[in-house]
């Protein structure tokens, strides 16, 4: 993800890495905390969260293992 936030060429990429805001934690640790990047993070990583799980679930329930 790193590497790919380093290619100019995929800007339109960038917002959706997962390594885009990791550092934005930090902002809950100043005064004044400031966790607008925290938020932003937050939101990303349970998009990341709900994308993935909604696949693993399709993938479990087509297979034969609840009968």
């Amino acid at each position: 993800a790193q590497v790919m936030g380093a290619v100019p060429q995929l800007d339109w990429l960038h917002p959706w890495l997962f390594s885009r805001y990791w550092t934005g934690f930090t902002g809950l640790l100043t005064k004044p905390i400031d966790g607008g990047a925290f938020v932003k993070n937050l939101v990303l990583q349970g998009g990341y969260v709900l994308v993935a799980g909604a696949l693993a679930w399709s993938r479990l329930a087509t297979k034969d293992i609840f009968d």
